[in-house]
Formats: structure tokens, C-alpha cells, sequence
């Protein structure tokens, strides 16, 4: 895929988009502007003292790339012109500003000062996009403190639907309308969301604190060459970095449904306010590395850390059907339908033919289970279900419980100015959720999901080296992971103590109760016991190259994604009860009346199935090359040429699980259809069908 632009500055495609930093470019001229070369000119941040020179060429062009986001100043010498300096000049992410100087003649001792003027306008890029300063996020109410909901104040941008915990990640805005599979979100520069297997979204790893955030940019149109592999947005966050000078904070956000009024519906249908406890605080530290007597990094080495602390307390209702104290024993004589009337429950094992093809059954007398037909395993599990708080026939059982929510975060961040060439920064995050949920039932029978516990990881390595003022080599290497999983409320249960075979037991891929579904009842036990890992690896290098008017980059970038998942839903089996062994007197027509799912369930007489479906073990890869040329050919006319190449690798598994459709191999039908008795095809494994271990090679090698 290729790129070509031509444009005026207001619509000219940028050549630096991609990444934590800005540029900063103009032209130096004299009083006639005219041309200034050899003007030596000198960029420092204002905060860390770190300083950039750049010698103009015949074309009195400069330009400095890749600088971090900050306010600055700019020194312009000459011999035979007063020096010109320009403070607080501010530079945000993703900028791509011209400031044109004109140089006075007059004595080196004379000097030009430009303090305070209007912000600079960016004329040379038509990205389309917004910066979300470090004032906003502090500043404006955030429910959770999430600094992405911000994302929204963006036109074109619309956020997805909250999860109901922020540090859970969650999918990438959509942005100009585009599916938020194809949208990016990066932290410094490295990417920050991998694909999760079978969904169609770039899932979030990482959710900075509030207080770690700089600040962020969504830039919706118009992006150059650099960008691939997305046609929606990106979200490029750049985080905090120390100064000279030391900072911190401390700091705790509080709500309490103490403090909570009720709705006014809530209150006059009687509805007291749920409970509500949340604490969020925290600090932050940032300043340059000083050893006393060891080292002092003023001017050189600095650092930033935060931490972030997440309680949350959260009152959980829940409303369960569940057998009453009779129906335990095997009593349905009070079991009626929601219109009075009585359920009645039949007999399977009277099951008799009464004329050809016609089958009755009859009813249990009392229309009670005797207790010496009740499977020990039906006692056994039925001792897991509360007992019920009211005499409805259905929904008898309502109770609360607490969900508890605690997430632990934190940042730690250096930069190190190793020589006026060579800079390095690296920064390492952590975000540990834990999604609680309720155990209504109060015992490992619950039938809700169990709790969710995460471990995220973001990690970015920048290393700029200035091989000379219009020569710059960027090096860029990020690693994100995500770990996930729940373990069931029963994990470890041997099924074989409640009288389950043990055949089943040993088929289990988890050890646990099977989740017992009960027609017209709730479930017993949850077998949602699964992990997951996504793990994205990216390296990128460019090389940028000043000439004159022109700006060369050419870089490459470089992505592993990694994703070990176990998904079985039935990895602890599952048992069904429904009312068709019960329902009668005709045992093949299903009536109101006939049959009782609970009846099933006591007798044991379950259907069900248990499966081994093996963890995915996946890996795939992507690799681009671009070039991008910006010629700025006068102060009012700027080219852009950019050319991308996408290259998406097929995916692998580990143990070479994959399947394709192998049209050459025998059919397992060949033979059987005597149209067709040389019949083709059939599903193999990879390595089966041909030595190539990726789907779509060995598809193609196959089709052969």
C-alpha cells in the first residue's frame, strides 16, 4: 500500500505523527527575508535544561524532530545579526509547528527577546486531531478517574460503553465512525492494546492514572505514512517525566452513598439507596536523580513514579428460584403454576405401551418422590442451595452481597540525558485489577461467576541517538501483557464425593462442581474457570534526515502478538435436569402441568456432557517499512510523499493445533457416495496436510 500527498501547509500530511513527541521547524531570514544560512540555532527545554543545535543551510531551514512535549526556548546567532530568542515556546504531543524568525542586523552584544506572544498555530499539518492537556484531565469530574473517557471531548469520537469498572480496559473509542477494531491507542509512543482471540476489538492493556497522564492527543484524519494497519484514530498518551525541580502530590478521592441522596422513583416506590464505598488515592514524585556525594542528575537523569490505589465496596441484589423446604424431600404437593395449579410429577420407571405406539406414565401417589429413590448425588448437591426468604412460586429467594473491587497501579519512569547526543527513557507500569463478585449463595455451589483477577504490564524502552544535527536515529522497543483468569468457586472438588463416577471426574479439564442446570430453577455451581494471555511485543526504528528544505524518514516497524487462552466452557462438564423424565401421563407431550424439573433432578436422571478442549497456544506477527518526504518548497507550500508496506504474517500455534481444510486429502465420506467415489477433501492439522506450520500456507500449498 502506498501514499502520495500534495498539499498546501493546512493540508499536508505529517512525517512525525506517530510517536510521543513534537517538531519544532521554520525559516531564518534577515530584514529583506531573505535566506540566512549558517545561522546557528539552539532549542532547550525550559524544565530539564536538555538543549538541541541545528546549523541552517543555504535554504535557512531548521527543523528539530522528536522532541518531547514541553515548553521551550529557541536561540538564533549570526555574525553580523543581534542573537533572537524566543521563550515559552509550548509544544504538545503530536505537534508539527513552524516558527519563522527574522534576524535584526546589528552587534552580537545586542540581543532580540520574544517573551510572551500568541500560540503557534500549526500550518504545516493537516492531521486532524486534539490535544487533552494535563489541566482538563486533572481537573474535570471523573467518575472512575479515567483519563480516556476524555477521549469523547474529541469530535468524531465516540466512546464505547463503560464496563462498570474502569481498570478493567475495555475496547478503543470509535473514532470518525470507523469500527474500534481498526483505532490505536498508544503510551509513549509504543502501542497499547493487543487483539484478544474470537473478539473483534483492540482490547486496552493498560489504563494510566490520572495523575501519571501529561497529556494525550486523538487525532481522527488525515494521517501519513508512518501510520498502518488502522483506519479509525489514534489516542497517543504521553506520560509525566521528572524535572530539575522535585514534585509530588498526595492525594484520596472518596465517595460514600452516605453522602448520596436517593432518586425520587427510588424513594416512592420504597427502594432504599444501594450501598456504595469508594476510595481512590494515591501519590506522585517526580524530580531529578540526586545521590548526595554520589551523583547528581540536575540537567541529565531524571525520574517520575506514581502510585494508585482502587477500594471499592458495592452492595450486589440478586433474586434465585430455589427449591422449597417440601420440595427438598421430594414433596410437590404445594408445587402449583403461577395460575394455582398443581404440578403434577409422574413416575418414569411406570412407563408402559397401552396400544401400538402409545406410551402413559403415572403419577408418583402424594405426588411425592419416595425418599429412597432420591440419588445420594441429587442430597448431596441440593445442600448447596439457600433456603428460601419468601413464599413466592418463583424468584422466593432474594439476598444481597458484596461486590468488592481493588485495583493497584503505578508508574516509574527515567530519563537520562547520556551526552548532548544521545538521550534514553524508559518507563514500566503495572495495573493489577481484581473484579469481585458476590457469592450469593454463600458456599461453593454459587452460581454466579467467580471473581476475575488481572495482572497488566506495559513497558517502553526510547533510545535517540543525533548522529549529527540533520541526522537522527530513533530506536523504539514496547512489551504489553495482560493475564486474566477466574478460578472457580469449587476448584479442586472431587465430583467423586457426592457420587458423580469416576470416569467423569477424570474426563474433567477442571476439577469442579459441573454447573447443574434445573428447569424452572436456578443453576447450581459455575464452571467458568479460565485463563488468558495476550502478550504484544513491538519494535520500531527510524532514521530521519534534514536536507536543506527536505525531511526524509524511513522506518520500519516490527509486532509479535502472542495469545495463550483457555475458553471451555465445559471443562467441569454440565448436568441438565428437565422435565421431560417427569412430565406425563403421555411421557412424549409436554404440558403445563406434567413434570417438574426439580422432580427430574432428585430421581437423577440428568443429560450433560463434559469436554477437553485443549488451551490455544497462538502467535502472529506484522511488519511494515515506510518512507515519508516532506519538501517544504516556500513558506506557503509544503509536498508530502509517503509510501507504506504492510506485510501480516499468518498465525501458528505452539503444538501445531491449527486445522485447514485440505482439498487434496481423502474425502471420510470417499466411497460411501457413489457419485463421487474418488471424493476430496477433509479437515487435517497443518503439519498433517503439508510441512508448513501457519493456516495460510499450508491452505495454499494444499490447494495445489
Amino acid at each position: 500500500m502506498s501514499r502520495l500527498f500534495a498539499s498546501l501547509p493546512l493540508f499536508a500530511a505529517t512525517a512525525f505523527a506517530q510517536s510521543s513527541t513534537a517538531t519544532l521547524q521554520g525559516l531564518i531570514s534577515d530584514p529583506t527575508s531573505a535566506a540566512v544560512p549558517g545561522a546557528a540555532v539552539t532549542i532547550a527545554n525550559t524544565a530539564t535544561k536538555i538543549s538541541r543545535r541545528f546549523t541552517t543551510a543555504d535554504s535557512g531551514f531548521y527543523s528539530f524532530p522528536l522532541l518531547p512535549p514541553g515548553s521551550y526556548r529557541l536561540e538564533v546567532a549570526k555574525a553580523g545579526f543581534k542573537p533572537a530568542t524566543r521563550d515559552q515556546i509550548l509544544l504538545q504531543v503530536s505537534d508539527r509547528v513552524s516558527l519563522d524568525l527574522k534576524l535584526e542586523v546589528g552587534a552580537a552584544t545586542e540581543r532580540v527577546t520574544v517573551d510572551a506572544t500568541a500560540p503557534l498555530v500549526n500550518t504545516t499539518n493537516a492531521t486532524l486531531g486534539q490535544v487533552i492537556e494535563n489541566r482538563r484531565i486533572i481537573e474535570l469530574p471523573l467518575n472512575g478517574r479515567d483519563p480516556f473517557s476524555l477521549a469523547a471531548l474529541s469530535p468524531g469520537v465516540l466512546p464505547t460503553p463503560s464496563a462498570g469498572f474502569v481498570h478493567l480496559g475495555g475496547s478503543v473509542p470509535s473514532i470518525n465512525g470507523a469500527s474500534n477494531f481498526t483505532s490505536e491507542v498508544t503510551v509513549d509512543g509504543m502501542p497499547n492494546t493487543t487483539p484478544r482471540n474470537g473478539a473483534r476489538n483492540n482490547f486496552l492493556i493498560y489504563t494510566p492514572s490520572v495523575d501519571a497522564v501529561s497529556e494525550f492527543k486523538v487525532e481522527t484524519n488525515a494521517l501519513s505514512a508512518e501510520y498502518g494497519r488502522f483506519n479509525g484514530g489514534v489516542i497517543s498518551v504521553v506520560t509525566k517525566s521528572g524535572t530539575n525541580s522535585f514534585h509530588g502530590t498526595v492525594y484520596e478521592f472518596l465517595r460514600n452513598s452516605k453522602l448520596d441522596s436517593n432518586s425520587f422513583f427510588a424513594n416512592r416506590g420504597g427502594v432504599p439507596l444501594g450501598s456504595l464505598k469508594r476510595n481512590q488515592y494515591g501519590f506522585t514524585l517526580g524530580g531529578p536523580v540526586v545521590l548526595p556525594k554520589l551523583y547528581n542528575g540536575r540537567d541529565r537523569t531524571f525520574f517520575f513514579m506514581d502510585y494508585e490505589g482502587f477500594r471499592e465496596s458495592q452492595l450486589a441484589t440478586a433474586n434465585f428460584t430455589v427449591p422449597t423446604a417440601l420440595e427438598r424431600t421430594g414433596d410437590f404437593s404445594r408445587t402449583t403454576t403461577a395460575a394455582g395449579a398443581l404440578i403434577v410429577v409422574y413416575d418414569p420407571a411406570t412407563l408402559r405401551e397401552v396400544s401400538a405406539g402409545t406410551f402413559t406414565r403415572t403419577a408418583f401417589p402424594g405426588n411425592a418422590v419416595p425418599s429412597n429413590r432420591i440419588s445420594p448425588t441429587a442430597r448431596a448437591l441440593a445442600q448447596y442451595y439457600p433456603a428460601p426468604t419468601n413464599s413466592r412460586l418463583v424468584g422466593n429467594l432474594d439476598i444481597g452481597a458484596s461486590r468488592k473491587n481493588v485495583t493497584d497501579s503505578g508508574d516509574i519512569r527515567l530519563d537520562h540525558n547520556i551526552s548532548e547526543r544521545h538521550k534514553l527513557f524508559g518507563r514500566y507500569s503495572i495495573q493489577y485489577p481484581f473484579v469481585g463478585e458476590p457469592n450469593y449463595y454463600g458456599n461453593i455451589g454459587n452460581v454466579s461467576n467467580p471473581p476475575l483477577t488481572q495482572r497488566r504490564h506495559s513497558f517502553t524502552l526510547q533510545d535517540t541517538y543525533t548522529f549529527s544535527p540533520s541526522l537522527i536515529l530513533n530506536l523504539n522497543y514496547g512489551l504489553s501483557r495482560m493475564f486474566g483468569t477466574r478460578v472457580a468457586w469449587s476448584e479442586g472438588f472431587d465430583v467423586t464425593s457426592i457420587g458423580i463416577a469416576s470416569n467423569f471426574r477424570d474426563a474433567q479439564q477442571v476439577r469442579a462442581i459441573p454447573p447443574t442446570a434445573i428447569a424452572a430453577m436456578s443453576a447450581l455451581g459455575n464452571g467458568v474457570q479460565n485463563y488468558s494471555t495476550q502478550l504484544g511485543s513491538t519494535v520500531q526504528a527510524s532514521l530521519t534526515k534534514i536536507a536543506g528544505k527536505h525531511t526524509l524518514k524511513v522506518g520500519a516497524d516490527s509486532r509479535t502478538y502472542f495469545i495463550n487462552q483457555l475458553q471451555n466452557t465445559r471443562a467441569s462438564g454440565n448436568l441438565n435436569f428437565g422435565q421431560n423424565f417427569t412430565q406425563g401421563p403421555n411421557p412424549f407431550q409436554a404440558t403445563a402441568t406434567g413434570g417438574y424439573g426439580y422432580a427430574t433432578f432428585l430421581l437423577g436422571i440428568p443429560a450433560g456432557v463434559v469436554a477437553n478442549e485443549p488451551a490455544i497456544a497462538s502467535k502472529s506477527s506484522y511488519w511494515a517499512f515506510y518512507a515519508q518526504e516532506d519538501y517544504k518548497i516556500s513558506r506557503k507550500l509544503t509536498i508530502n510523499a509517503g509510501f507504506r508496506y504492510d506485510l501480516n504474517l499468518a498465525r501458528t500455534e505452539r503444538f501445531d493445533r491449527n486445522s485447514i481444510f485440505d482439498l487434496n486429502a481423502a474425502s471420510p465420506i470417499a466411497g460411501r457416495v457413489p457419485a463421487f467415489p474418488n471424493l476430496k477433501g477433509a479437515m487435517q492439522f497443518t503439519l498433517a496436510a503439508v510441512p508448513k506450520r501457519s493456516q495460510r500456507a499450508a491452505s495454499l500449498l494444499a490447494a495445489k
